[in-house]
C-alpha cells in the first residue's frame, strides 16, 4: 500500500472538505481511503491534509475533486466582488480592500488559476445564479446510452458509474445529487 506523503509548506486553509469526494476518513490512522470507483494515478490511500495549494495540486495529479464548503457555485466567468469590467479587464473598485491594484485578464485563465489568484489578491468570485434542470437525463458529465447515465472517467463518487434515472422525479434526482456528488445542470 502507497501513502502519499505531502509537504505542508504554506499553512492556508479554504474550507475544504478534509477528503476528497467519495473517498471515506479512517479515524484511526487519519488516511482518506478511496472509493471503488477511483481508477486514477494515485494511491487509493492519502494522508489528511490540511494544506489548500497542496489539495488543488492532488485534485489536478490525481484526478480527483475536493467538496469545498461552499454555499454556492461560484461564477468564474465574471469580474470577482468589488471588481469591474472595463473593455477586456477586470479592475479594482473603491470598495476592494485587497492586495492587488491592477487590472487583469481573466477569460483565458483556467479555474484553478482564477483560484491561486483569487487566494492573493484576497477577493472571492460571486455566485452563480442556477436554477437547475431536473428534466434532463443525466447530471452534469454523465452521458445517456440506453436509458441508463454512465459516468465519466473522472467521476470519484460514492455511487455506482451506471445508473438507471430514467423513472427519477425531481426529488429523487434531488436526492441522487446528495447522494452521488453529482450535479444536475443549470437552466439557461
Amino acid at each position: 500500500m502507497k501513502i502519499i506523503l505531502i509537504l505542508l509548506i504554506i499553512n492556508f486553509v479554504i474550507n475544504f472538505e478534509i477528503c476528497p469526494e467519495g473517498w471515506n476518513l479512517s479515524y484511526i490512522t487519519d488516511i482518506c481511503i478511496a472509493p471503488l470507483s477511483y481508477h486514477g494515478p494515485c494511491s487509493t490511500h492519502i494522508i489528511t491534509i490540511n494544506n489548500t495549494f497542496d489539495k488543488i495540486f492532488l485534485q489536478n495529479f490525481c484526478h480527483i475533486n475536493w467538496n469545498k464548503k461552499i454555499i454556492c457555485e461560484k461564477d468564474m466567468n465574471k469580474c470577482p466582488k468589488n471588481w469591474i469590467k472595463i473593455n477586456n479587464l477586470c479592475y479594482p473598485t473603491s470598495t476592494y480592500k485587497g492586495n492587488c491594484n491592477y487590472g487583469i485578464v481573466l477569460e483565458n485563465m483556467e479555474s484553478t488559476q482564477k483560484l491561486f489568484w483569487s487566494i492573493k489578491c484576497n477577493t472571492q468570485f460571486n455566485c452563480k445564479m442556477c436554477k437547475k434542470n431536473y428534466e434532463i437525463s443525466c447530471p452534469n458529465d454523465w452521458k445517456l446510452i440506453d436509458k441508463n447515465c454512465i459516468a465519466s472517467n473522472n467521476y470519484t463518487g460514492p455511487c455506482h458509474t451506471i445508473a438507471n434515472l430514467s423513472f427519477f422525479n425531481q426529488s429523487m434526482k434531488e436526492q441522487f445529487e446528495i447522494i452521488c456528488n453529482v450535479e444536475f445542470p443549470c437552466k439557461n
